[in-house]
């Protein structure tokens, strides 16, 4: 360990070398970077996601159920194309 600078007299800063550490690399992670936008192009690519697509698929054994499911999960598809819709920026 070294101190340094004006404040090497105050116990209280100390810096630290690497191997103090034990490593030698650090990585800085930064936050990702999205965008936001809704337009039609953007709303129609829904259908190729993976995520909204599975929303109006079950897997339930009993086939009640499941058409229950899938018509839930279509609505609900169908509620959020609307709402992007309604929030479109053109």
């Amino acid at each position: 360990m070294r101190l340094y600078g004006d404040n090497s007299h105050d116990e209280r800063v100390k810096v630290f070398d690497n191997e103090d550490f034990g490593y030698y690399r650090i990585r800085v992670e930064r936050p990702l970077r999205l965008n936001f936008k809704i337009t039609d192009e953007r709303i129609a690519r829904l259908d190729d996601q993976r995520a909204f697509i599975n929303l109006a698929t079950s897997r339930k054994r009993n086939e009640a159920d499941k058409q229950e499911e899938i018509e839930a999960g279509k609505e609900q598809k169908q509620g959020i194309k609307e709402v992007l819709n309604r929030m479109k920026s053109d």
